[in-house]
This record gives structure tokens, C-alpha cells and sequence, in this order.
């Protein structure tokens, strides 16, 4: 399998960011696929931001794998951008061979080269900075002038009856569409001309300030060698946005623009010209001053980007040549010294030693490493897989071999491989040299070596099919496998064209959830966003008539465990740690404190039973609680006896709260380590002791509520003449009043009793928990609650009463009482 990961922001809700992945493969039926395993608001919070992205990044990928039966161990490569968080997480963090998304690299490579940067002072080509500036303001011009009206539209009809009759837009970070605009423009030079022309004449009569001319009229040469460059490098891009397993045509595509466009000492074929028309080429010294630059700039950021692969041993290393190995799997490309050494020689040739005395290049000699290396480094990541496929079959199969037939077979290895020393240590470190003692190969890999080398000698190609055309490259491989041509190279190419050489189904993906981000949907679910993306990009397969109904009682254990990695900051309500939403939302909660209270124990090295802890105090405290009467000793005594008290108390985890609680367990006795002693103190001064400092200050400012209820009182009655003076003051100067009803004491006493429920109590009850102490601040706060409750009811009721004589109110109370 293949891995496709990006982040995304979304253009209408700046700040809106998702996370996305999408897997490849090639299936048992040999159909090249993809699918959309899933999308989320990627929002993280501030203690795991602190970090980076990676740590929540990687948790999402694993648990999203886990959702769907994958493990890690199930990919082998991956194509990206090359964004520094998405390029260590597939190199680094789960150790995939990764590759650069196709259009990615030539997007970075064209905008630096050809000037398309957001600030002109941050250009490396400002002659081109300034030319699509001029671009911009032709076609500006052109379109928003109304004095001239329809005229270029008629001046373009006119010319060709059956064309076009307007100009092209170009957006900064569409760098493909500069080939469109380019050409649209040489194609309708003429009536550019004659548009602009009029405009001046017409400024004359009217007797107006002339305005200025044709902006691109001394750039016409420069526009046809730009499009000269800019077409072939369209068609690479047009090529691998193809879903579709042509891996080795873009590879090719590629090697042409290093070929052409590309060797500097090569000259530019015209493109503008049609099919029909004789070739016309632009000899180097032909080359205007802005194309010479612009195409070094484009030879240097296509060599940093890619090419110095081929010529810097370092990156030689690190690179895992897939496109190349694809190539060599190709039956008609497959011959490394046609394509691939060639590309590698030129490379190499061409490069620079020194920047400074350009005259300096690499000897043959060296040219001629680089050329083995690269070819030695592509055998090798064919042989890899062809290794690792055949050691899995053979543990397959030793699994049916006699214990007796695979002793005896150890043995003789053993006895056929151990030879002793004939010389001595000491004078061969001195003076001799130690004989390199190339043992007998061994059988796989000797399978190995001889089919790879049985098929690059093999000189059969791509049949036709019975339609008369030719058939595709995992036909091919599937035809190879049906009539056992070959053993290993089938499972390796299905494994290799599984990666794709571009990313961009990914951010099709993000589109689909971008269209449902926008302002008039301010309202819609975030999860709501994520399934119906998920839906939509994967309708193929998704048959949502064929899925089971839950129960109610089901939802908990349904949740993906993907959806439960923190990538978002918690509701709000959530943070109060007491029943929300009924019993259900409680009991997630008791779980978390359940945990909790295990891993603090287990966390902790000491022996003994109290009830000091803020955990133990609540649950000891808890009114009616679920759980029975615990034996808090049990956590420090035995360790395992937490998952015997989970399953004894039925509280029917699923499988995503045992993983949660698992986790949460593991890090609880990982803190104990001392050799992360310093790393835990280095958070504790930058953030804890801050963030406690300024929740402390917080909780001081709303502590109106828990104090007394004379003091409660007068600082709420304070407060009420406060938001009555602003509303004056707004009403006095004619501006929207932001507080209302200041003369109505029963939307005065909803509004306390609103402020004392559901902003003072969520904050105060993490108080309590952190200092038990306060109890008596709570039991301040419920009395004040309950003051309110029954002033509010108090009211109402006089509400009611309003405008009745006090004998009808006398007989429905006296009424009411003896009914009771």
C-alpha cells in the first residue's frame, strides 16, 4: 500500500484547517485504486501545538489506520509535498519511502524561477516579476474599461470568425494557467494592438491625457521563448495529475524537459505554431536576457528539487529511487543504459563544481561512479522487495516443515559457513590486508538475482489486445503472473505502482470539504463535514442502504478511535467534569475519572491507602455514585489488579475506551522514568506555571458567586447598575444597545442565575478539584444558585398574579392546599 497525507486550509474560513489521508493500492484484480480514509478539522491544543505538529499528527494516522484492520507495516511508500511536518512524518516518523508530489515539485520549481511570489521584494527574477505585473494590467485594462465597450470582443471576431474573444485570468497559485494566459495573449496580439490604439486615438478627440500604450509591445519575443519553456512543463504536470498507473511516462516526461528545455546549451523549440507548420527553433544566442535567467533559475530549482539525486552522494543515500525502479520494471524502458544512465551522465557533466569558476566539472571518472551508484541503488530497491517477498514466503512455509528436517538444516549451514582463523590478527592489522570471505550465496537470494536478471535480459513487451489496442502496464504484470513467467516481480510491481506520482486526489478531497465550509453553513457539525466527505469521495464503495441501524446504546462503542484523538479543542461543556447530556455523557466522563484516578495510583511509588488526592476525595464524596465502596490500596499493590477492578465493576468498555485507558495507564507509569526529569520541568516553567497563575487571576474575577449571599448580592446588584449605565450611555449616542431589559428584574435575576449556573460553576468545580479547601466557596455558590431559583420563581409568580384582587388569590391558595 501507498500513503497520500496533506493539511489544507480552507480560503473561506481563514484559520480552518484539515488533515487528510488517502491510501493506494493495486488490487488481487489488478485495478489501480485509491481511497479516502478520512479527513479532520485538524485543531490541536495549545500543550500538543507547543510541540509541533507531529505528536498528534502521527496519533491520528495510527488510529485511523486501526479503524480500518491496517497496521503500518502494511505500506511501503508514500508521495507528499514536501512541507517539513508531512515529509518527516513519512520519512522519520513512520519510516515509508517517500517521494515528491510531481506537480508540487514543479510548482516550487516555476514560481521561484519565473518570479510569481505575493511581494515583488521577495522575487529572484524581478525582469519577470515585472512582466506578469504588465500581464495583469492588460488584461485589468481590457476588462474593466466600460468606454470601449464590446470592442476587443469584436476586434478578436473579426480576426477569426471561429475564436476565442476573450483573455485568460491568472491567479498566483494556479502557476499552470500562465501558459494559457501567455499563449492567449501571442494568440490575439493583432487585436491587443488595435484595442490599445483606439483607446488612444479615442483619448484625442475627447482631448483627454493620452494614456499609455501597448505595455507588452517590446515583449513579444520574450513572451514566445517563455511559452517555449512554460508548455512542456504544463504537459508534466497534465500527465501526472492522471489517476492513473503511468508512474514511468511522467518519470520519461520528466527526463525530456532535462534533455531540452533544461540543458542550458540546448536551443527552444517555438510553441505557439500548430502541428501542421514547419518546426521553428531559437538558437542560445538567440535567447532574450529574461528567458537566459529565467531558464537558469528553472535548471537550478529542477536540479536542487530532483536532479541532484543523480549527483550528490548524501541525498544518494536517502532517496529511495521508486520512479526508477518503476521504470525498470517497464518492459519497453527497462534497460537502464538507454534512459536512466544518460539523464545521470548529463547531470553530472553539467554540474557545476564551483559556483564561482564555472569552468571546473567533474572528471569521467567521477561521472561514471555516479552512473554505477544510481544504478546500483535502483537493483537494490528492487531486490529489497524481491527479498522481503521471498523471506515471507519461506516463513510461510517453514511453518509446514518437520522440526526434525529444519534442525538438520541449520546444522549443516552452520557447520558449511563456520571456518577457522589460519593467520594471525596482529600482523595482518600491521601489514597484510584481511580476504573478504564471500560465503556461498544464499538460496533466496540467489532466486532473487537470477529473475531480476532473467527479466532485464528478457526481451518481451506489451501485446495487443483483441481490440487492437495495447495493453496496460499491470496487464501486462497480471499476464506474467497468470502464466508463471516470473514469481517475485509480479508481487513486487503490484507493491511499486501502488505509489502514485502526485497528491492531488488529496486536495480534490479537502475541495469537497471546503464547499461545505462556508458562511452560510456556519452552523453545520464538524463531524457532519468529515463523514460527508468521506461519502462523497468514496461512493464506489460506500452503500449506505446495505449499513446496519445502531441502537442508542451502541453510538458509544461505534465511535471510530480515530474520531477520539485530540486533534480539536474539547467542548466547552465537557470541561466541567459532571454529567453532560443526560446519563450517557456522565458516564464517558466517570470512565475518564475512572482512568485517571488508576494512573495516578499506578504512577506514583508508594504503598499505602489514602484518600488525599483529589480523585480519591471524589469519589469517595460522590453522591449516589455507581461504584461500590473501593479499596483504594488495590492500585499500589498489584499494578494488574486495575484491569480486574474495570471488568469486575461491568462497566462494558468498548474496545476504544480500553485503548484509551491503556494509554493513559502507559504514560502514567512512563512518567516515572527519571531520563525525562528535565523534560517535564521545562513545560512546568514555560506553560503550567503561567496558564495556573492565569486561571487563578480568572477564577478571582468571577468569584462574585461564592461568597455570601449578602455579599453575592450586592456585588450582582453592582454589577446590574453597571450594564444600566452602558445602556444609557449606548442609548444616548443612537448605537445598538448591548444589554436590554434594564428595568426588568426578572431578566435581571435569569441573567445572574444564568452567570452563577453556567460560567462561575464550570470553573469553579476545576477549582475544587485542584484545592479542596474551597468547599466552602461551593457550598457558598449552591446556596446563591438556589437563592436565585426561587427569586426567579418568586417573580413569576407575581407575574401571574398581576391584576387579580387579593380575595382570588386568597381561594386558589386556600383552593390549592387542601388539594394537597
Amino acid at each position: 500500500l501507498a500513503m497520500v497525507t496533506d493539511f489544507w486550509s480552507c480560503k473561506t474560513q481563514p484559520g480552518t484547517k484539515y488533515l487528510g489521508l488517502r491510501v493506494y493500492l493495486v488490487d488481487s484484480d489488478w485495478n489501480y485504486r485509491s481511497v479516502l480514509l478520512g479527513t479532520r478539522h485538524f485543531q490541536p491544543l495549545y500543550g500538543e501545538r507547543s510541540g509541533g505538529y507531529r505528536t498528534p499528527f502521527k496519533r491520528w494516522i495510527l488510529e485511523l489506520l486501526h479503524d480500518f484492520g491496517l497496521e503500518l507495516t502494511d505500506f511501503y511508500g508514500s508521495t507528499t509535498d514536501s512541507g517539513p511536518d508531512v515529509k518527516w512524518m513519512m520519512r522519520t516518523g513512520l519510516s515509508l519511502r517517500w517521494e515528491w508530489c510531481m506537480p508540487h515539485l514543479t510548482n516550487a520549481a516555476t514560481k521561484m524561477a519565473f518570479g510569481i511570489v505575493p511581494q515583488r521584494s521577495e522575487s529572484k527574477n524581478l525582469p519577470l516579476t515585472d512582466l506578469i505585473s504588465r500581464i495583469l494590467q492588460i488584461i485589468y485594462a481590457i476588462r474593466s474599461n466600460e468606454a470601449m465597450g464590446s470592442l476587443f470582443s469584436e476586434l478578436c471576431a473579426l480576426a477569426d470568425p471561429t475564436g476565442t474573444t476573450q483573455l485568460l485570468s491568472f491567479k498566483d497559485h494556479r502557476f499552470m494557467g500562465l501558459t494559457r494566459v501567455i499563449r492567449r495573449i501571442l494568440e490575439k496580439w493583432e487585436p491587443l494592438e488595435q484595442w490599445f490604439d483606439e483607446r488612444r486615438a479615442k483619448a484625442i478627440r475627447a482631448c483627454k491625457a493620452s494614456p499609455r500604450d501597448f505595455p507588452l509591445e517590446d515583449d513579444k519575443e520574450t513572451l514566445l521563448q517563455l511559452l517555449a519553456l512554460l508548455d512542456p512543463i504544463t504537459t508534466l504536470n497534465i500527465r501526472a495529475q492522471s489517476e492513473s498507473p503511468n508512474q514511468v511516462e511522467v518519470l520519461l516526461t520528466l527526463y525530456r524537459l532535462r534533455v531540452t528545455i533544461l540543458d542550458e546549451t540546448m536551443g527552444l523549440k517555438d510553441r505557439l505554431r500548430g502541428r501542421d507548420a514547419a518546426p521553428l527553433h531559437y538558437r542560445v544566442s538567440e535567447l532574450t536576457p529574461e528567458v537566459r535567467s529565467t531558464r537558469h533559475l528553472l535548471a537550478q530549482a529542477f536540479h536542487k528539487n530532483f536532479f541532484s539525486r543523480y549527483t550528490d552522494r548524501a541525498k544518494m543515500r536517502e532517496c529511495s529511487y521508486i520512479p526508477e525502479a518503476q521504470m525498470c520494471l517497464h518492459p519497453v524502458f527497462k534497460n537502464p543504459d538507454r534512459g536512466l544512465t544518460k539523464v545521470v551522465r548529463l547531470s553530472s557533466t553539467q554540474l557545476l563544481v564551483d559556483p564561482k569558476q564555472p569552468h571546473l566539472r567533474l572528471d569521467e571518472h567521477t561521472v561514471q561512479r555516479n552512473v554505477d551508484k544510481v544504478k546500483e541503488c535502483v537493483r537494490k530497491c528492487i531486490t529489497s522487495l524481491m527479498m522481503s517477498t521471498a523471506e515471507a514466503e519461506a516463513v510461510s512455509q517453514e511453518r509446514q516443515t518437520p522440526t526434525f528436517l529444519a534442525t538438520t538444516t541449520s546444522q549443516w549451514m552452520m557447520a558449511t559457513t563456520a571456518s577457522p582463523v589460519a593467520y594471525s590478527e596482529e600482523l595482518t592489522d600491521l601489514f597484510g590486508e584481511t580476504p573478504s570471505q564471500e560465503g556461498p550465496r544464499g538460496g533466496q537470494e540467489g532466486r532473487v538475482e537470477e529473475e531480476l536478471d532473467r527479466w532485464l535480459a528478457d526481451t518481451i513487451s506489451l501485446d495487443q489486445k483483441a481490440d487492437k489496442t495495447t495493453e496496460t502496464l499491470l496487464e501486462f504484470w497480471h499476464r506474467q503472473e497468470e502464466t508463471n513467467n516470473y514469481h517475485l516481480l509480479p508481487r513486487v510491481a503490484r507493491i511499486l505502482f501502488a505509489i502514485p506520482s502526485l497528491s492531488a486526489s488529496i486536495e480534490r478531497d479537502f475541495g469537497v470539504s471546503g464547499m461545505m465550509v462556508t458562511a452560510q453553513r456556519t452552523s453545520l457539525a464538524k463531524h457532519n463535514i468529515e463523514m460527508c466527505s468521506f461519502l462523497n469521495r468514496n461512493s464506489s464503495f460506500t452503500q449506505l442502504t446495505q449499513c446496519k441501524p445502531l441502537m442508542d446504546e451502541e453510538y458509544e462503542n461505534a465511535v471510530p478511535a480515530s474520531m477520539l484523538v485530540s486533534l480539536e479543542p474539547p467542548p466547552r461543556r465537557a470541561a466541567t467534569f459532571t454529567s453532560v447530556g443526560g446519563a450517557n455523557g456522565g458516564y464517558i466522563i466517570w470512565h475518564q475519572r475512572t482512568a485517571a484516578h488508576g494512573s495516578g495510583r499506578l504512577g506514583y511509588d508508594f504503598v499505602g491507602s489514602d484518600l488525599n488526592d483529589p480523585f480519591a476525595l471524589l469519589f469517595s464524596a460522590a453522591p449516589g455514585s455507581r461504584f461500590p465502596s473501593w479499596d483504594f490500596n488495590v492500585f499500589t499493590t498489584d499494578p494488574a489488579s486495575l484491569t480486574q477492578l474495570l471488568e469486575e465493576m461491568n462497566l462494558e468498555f468498548g474496545p476504544a475506551d480500553y485503548r484509551h485507558v491503556r494509554k493513559m495507564v502507559t504514560t502514567a507509569i512512563l512518567g516515572t522514568d527519571m531520563a525525562n526529569h528535565v523534560k517535564f520541568l521545562k513545560p512546568l516553567v514555560k506553560v503550567l506555571r503561567p496558564s495556573s497563575l492565569h486561571t487563578l487571576v480568572h477564577a478571582s474575577d468571577l468569584s462574585g458567586q461564592v461568597f455570601p449571599n449578602p455579599v453575592a448580592l450586592k456585588w450582582s446588584n453592582v454589577i446590574s447598575k453597571e450594564f444600566a449605565y452602558q445602556a444609557l450611555l449606548e442609548q444616548a449616542e443612537n448605537i445598538p444597545l448591548s444589554y436590554s431589559h434594564i428595568d426588568d428584574p426578572m431578566k435581571m435575576v435569569e441573567g445572574q442565575l444564568f452567570f452563577a449556573q453556567k460560567i462561575v460553576s464550570p470553573l469553579w468545580d476545576l477549582m475544587y478539584l485542584l484545592f479542596p479547601d474551597l468547599d466552602v466557596c461551593m457550598a457558598n455558590r449552591g446556596a446563591n444558585v438556589k437563592h436565585y431559583e426561587l427569586e426567579l420563581q418568586r417573580l413569576k409568580l407575581a407575574q401571574l398574579e398581576e391584576g387579580r384582587s387579593a380575595d382570588e388569590i386568597l381561594l386558589e391558595r386556600e383552593y390549592v392546599k387542601e388539594r394537597h
